[in-house]
Order: structure tokens, then C-alpha cells, then sequence
């Protein structure tokens, strides 16, 4: 076995520093013989997800905060595992969908699936503490045992907390650095925890896993993606490299970590000498966004999702674009272009395509045009309820239609601007539950001077309780037209609602439409009418982004 440089060695602590709970009296009585335990945890009622993962929890907490031996204690968290990684998963269709904020039972659901995670750890952390006085605990098998699954448990509540975007609970990135620092030091971290199964998983592996998933902006993937990010790296992780030298590196598809930070690793600065330390490394992921971006070249020649083997299941073009995120966070490592300026401003803004119709329309309820050409040969029609409710509210003052009542239809002014740049806006707010907001949907920014409305997209959130909301958008368009749009196939007859954004000459950016996602394909014809304007026929060139609220789409017009 190798052995990493005496000098190296000695300015590195001699044991990972971790969490434990304190010793405690619980009124709580669990099991702490494994064969009997072994026997109640198959009789658990798996179907009943709330109360065997109650009971989970409860036999995980008491565990970990008395005393019992080590052995023991390793086969009852192996054993405790896989009833764990089952509940965890059904209670994971509790978090699909959701919207920011979370709502107060969702966001307390959130913490406890957490915190069951955290508790896993503990039970691993326990025994790696037994091991802190020997001279040589890394030469135990059981040691590297738990150390593989303690920064496997730690990796999991950080993918639990992405997946709901709150943040990483505090000090579990240090955690994971230190342990893994340990196993890299002591040159343990590539052997498999399993010595009779080559196969078996690795420290590193394991590390790898979660390193690259905090590397992936899982604050800005869309709904549940962190998943199949998570699935796919099962699979791919080990295409990445971690580098003890730092000078000369470059900046392109490399990251720097810290094993002291309590946080991932980050873009390399620009132009910035690096130079060797202790706790700094370089991750190179090269490699992994390579072979992401194979796997795009070939679903777009028409090869099986299930053939690639991607460790995920997915669909057509929405497998695509997830690839496509990984290799924008790995592959370019991403920096920000632009400046930002400070400020202190609120902010109004509606939340979809609708929405922004509705009120980019001039309040009014969007009426298909094939119900308009269709009344006018009636000699008579009388006024729909909708219509005369609108206009009693006229009368009395009141310009907004039923519909504004609506989620749908609502504007929220209780945004802040916290900071600007050439490209997007940094948001936060506070107070009462607001309208809600997913990565990827689309936004209407209300002008109060001028009363127009700019379109946005949200490009990452963050919610670490039900009262505060932090998010990150990019602006589309200082301003879009309302349109109705249909496709031109024959089957298809219903008008929907569509926003045109004006050409932006000084980006080269041509006039685009935003599409219901997933309704609309390129090289598919479609009909647009503008209010006043006769009928106007184009065909989608390119779809240049599609997320799960719209389709932005390229197009040219045809003869009619």
C-alpha cells in the first residue's frame, strides 16, 4: 500500500472531527439484540409509510444516544437501512409537486425526512468514534465499513434537502470533506468496503456521488431532478478526478475544493494564481461532462434512454435537457458574467403563461378566437355570467374579472430586489405564504412607471422555512405581446394562450414565441392570431428552451 508523504500527513488532523448526540435517557424502549430486532423490523406495516417511518425514526434516535456495542450496533444500522431507504422513497411522492414556500406540514415533513437521514449517520458516526483512540483505526475493515456509509447517510440529507430546496444542514459538508480527507490520507478511500466483492462501494465513490451532486446547482434544477442527477451518478462519478496539484490548472470543467469549507467545491477564480495547501484540491470533471455530453449526441440520433444504461428513467427531449443541465454545471463551471449591483427595491410580479396574458392582455379573460368568429352570424347572444360579473365590478370600481381571485391570476408585490445585473435579478421575500414558484417557471415583471411587464425565468430558489423565499431570475424580454396560438394539424382546433417577445437587435436575438410546455415541437406548424390582426401561419424553427412551465420557440413564417 502506498503511503501519502510523512510531511503531508502531519499537518492534517489525525482523526475526522464529527457530530454525535449526547448521551440521553429515552422514554422510548427499542430493541438492541439484532437477531430480535431483525424480526421486528420485518413485521414492520410498510404499507402504513407515516407510522413505521415514526417508528424508524424513534428506534434510530434512542440507539444513537445510548450505549451499545459496536458490533451490535453496526448490524442493527444495516439492518434498519433498507426499511429506512423504503419509507424514505414512498414519502418522497409527498414532495411531487411542490411550490415555494412550502406549506407548513410539507416543510415539517421535509425536516423529519431529513433529520432521518442525519440519524442514520449518527448510528455509522458511533461507530467510527469507537475507533478514535487506536493508532490505526483506517486499518480496520469495520472502520471503513462505516466510514463509506456515514458519508453516504450525510449525502443522502443533503439530497433530501435539495430536493425541496432548503439549505444544507450546517456542518454536514465539513463532515463529508473531513471523512473523506481521512480515508484520501491514509490511502483507504478506493478500497471497497466489502474486501470479497470488488464491486462493493468505495469512500470514494461514495464522495464522488455527493461532491458532484452539490456541484450541479441542485438549486436550480427543476422539480425532483436532483434524483436523477443522483441516479445518474450512481452509475458515473468515478469519471471524475480529485487533484492534489492546483498550479497550472485550468479553469475550464475544474472546481476548487476546500476539505475545510462547510460547503461544495466551487469554480476555479479567474486569473487567479493557484498554489499547492493541505486542505485545497481540484476537482476534474472533465471526463464526467464528456461522457454526458455523448449521451446527448446519441438520444438525438434516436438511441433508447433504457439502451445508454443512465441509471434513470426519462423520457424523449426531457432526458435530453436533464443531460444538458449536467453538462452545463460540470462541464463549463459555470461563473458569473456580469456584475451586480446592489439595491434595496420591491417588486411585483404574476407567476405563468396565462398569467402574464391575462395582464399583458389589458386585465381581459382570454376569449379563444374561435368563439368570436362563431357568434357573429347569432342574431342574438346573451351576455355570459363571466361578462356581467365583470362588468358590475366596473361599475363599482373595480376592473379585475372573477378570475383574478384565481392563484392563477394574482399578482404578489411582496418581493424584494436585493441585487441586479445585465442579466437577471436576485429576489427575496418575506411574510405570509405567496403565490407558488418552481425552478423554470415563467415570470411577468410589472414596469409601474411605464405599467409593462418584463418577462423572467426562474433560474434557481431556495426556502429554508415557510416564511422566506429566496430566488434568482434571468430576464427573457423588457416586455411580450399577447397571442393566441393552435397547431395547424387537422385533429387540432383549440386556441391557447402564447406571448410573442419583440427581436432584441443589440443581442442578435430574433422575435420568439413562449409556448405551454411540452405542446409544441419544432418543425410543427402553427397558426398565431394577434389581437386586430388577421391569422398568421409560421412554423417552429428551434425550441431554445423548454422547462415544465414553457417552450421558448424560433419561427418563420409560411404562405398561407
Amino acid at each position: 500500500m502506498n503511503r501519502p508523504d510523512p510531511q503531508l500527513r502531519s499537518m492534517i488532523p489525525a482523526f475526522p472531527e464529527f457530530a454525535l448526540p449526547a448521551r440521553r435517557v429515552s422514554a422510548w424502549v427499542v430493541e438492541t439484540n439484532p437477531d430480535r430486532a431483525q424480526g421486528w423490523l420485518a413485521a414492520l406495516p410498510l404499507a402504513d409509510v407515516n407510522n413505521t417511518a415514526q417508528q424508524l425514526y424513534r428506534t434510530l434516535f434512542t440507539l444513537n444516544r445510548m450505549d451499545v456495542e459496536v458490533e451490535d450496533r453496526l448490524a442493527l444500522m444495516e439492518l434498519i437501512r433498507n426499511p429506512v431507504m423504503v419509507i424514505t422513497g414512498r414519502l418522497q411522492s409527498h414532495f411531487s409537486p411542490i411550490a415555494l414556500p412550502l406549506r407548513p406540514r410539507i416543510k415539517q415533513l421535509a425536516d423529519f425526512v431529513c433529520q432521518l437521514q442525519l440519524e442514520m449517520a449518527y448510528g455509522y458516526k458511533h461507530v467510527l468514534e469507537t475507533y478514535r483512540a487506536e493508532d490505526q483505526p483506517w486499518e480496520s475493515e469495520v472502520f471503513r465499513f462505516a466510514l463509506e456509509r456515514s458519508i453516504h447517510c450525510l449525502g443522502e440529507s443533503l439530497l433530501r434537502s435539495y430536493q425541496v430546496y432548503m439549505p444544507a444542514p450546517a456542518g454536514v459538508w465539513r463532515e463529508i470533506h473531513g471523512l473523506y480527507r481521512f480515508a484520501e490520507q491514509h490511502d483507504v478511500h478506493r478500497m471497497p468496503i466489502e474486501p470479497s466483492d470488488p464491486d462493493s462501494a468505495t469512500a470514494q465513490m461514495s464522495y464522488l456521488q455527493v461532491l458532484m451532486l452539490g456541484l450541479c446547482g441542485p438549486y436550480q434544477l427543476l422539480q425532483n431532478e436532483c434524483h436523477q442527477v443522483n441516479a445518474f451518478l450512481t452509475q458515473w462519478a468515478d469519471k471524475v478526478e480529485i487533484l492534489s496539484d492546483l498550479e497550472g490548472v485550468d479553469p475550464v470543467g475544474h472546481f476548487l475544493l476546500d476539505y475545510d469549507a462547510d460547503h461544495p467545491a466551487v469554480p476555479f477564480p479567474i486569473d487567479v494564481p493557484m498554489h499547492n495547501a493541505p486542505s485545497l484540491r481540484a476537482v476534474n470533471a472533465i471526463e464526467l461532462a464528456r461522457v454526458t455530453h455523448q449521451f446527448i449526441k446519441r438520444l438525438q440520433k434516436g438511441e433508447s434512454p433504457r439502451q445508454l444504461k443512465l441509471g434513470f428513467e426519462c423520457i424523449g427531449t426531457a432526458c435530453i435537457e436533464t443531460l444538458r443541465r449536467m453538462m452545463r454545471f460540470w462541464g463549463l463551471a459555470g461563473r458569473r458574467r456580469f456584475s451586480r449591483r446592489r439595491l434595496r427595491q420591491p417588486l411585483s410580479l404574476c407567476v405563468g403563461i396565462n398569467a402574464i396574458h391575462f395582464f399583458t392582455s389589458g386585465q381581459q379573460p382570454f376569449t379563444p378566437p374561435v368563439a368570436r368568429l362563431a357568434i357573429i352570424d347569432l342574431e342574438a347572444q346573451a351576455p355570459d355570467s363571466g361578462s356581467l360579473e365583470a362588468e358590475a365590478r366596473e361599475a363599482s370600481g373595480n376592473n379585475l374579472p372573477a378570475a383574478v381571485s384565481s392563484d392563477m391570476y394574482r399578482i404578489d408585490s411582496r418581493w424584494q430586489v436585493r441585487d441586479e445585473s445585465a442579466r437577471g435579478l436576485s429576489l427575496v421575500r418575506e411574510g405570509d405564504v405567496g403565490m407558488s414558484m418552481r425552478i423554470g417557471d415563467l415570470l411577468g415583471i410589472h414596469h409601474p412607471v411605464s405599467n409593462r411587464w418584463g418577462i423572467a425565468v426562474v433560474r434557481w430558489i431556495k426556502s429554508g422555512d415557510t416564511r422566506h423565499v429566496e430566488s434568482g431570475i434571468e430576464m427573457l424580454a423588457p416586455s411580450a405581446y399577447s397571442v393566441a396560438v393552435r397547431s395547424t394539424d387537422p385533429e387540432s382546433s383549440d386556441y391557447l394562450q402564447a406571448l410573442m417577445l419583440p427581436p432584441i437587435d443589440a443581442l442578435r436575438q430574433p422575435s420568439t414565441l413562449l409556448l405551454h410546455a411540452s405542446l409544441f415541437r419544432a418543425g410543427q406548424g402553427i397558426e398565431i392570431v394577434e389581437d386586430g390582426l388577421p391569422p398568421r401561419r409560421v412554423r417552429i424553427l428551434k425550441i431554445v428552451e423548454r422547462t415544465g412551465s414553457f417552450s421558448q420557440a424560433v419561427f418563420a413564417d409560411e404562405a398561407l
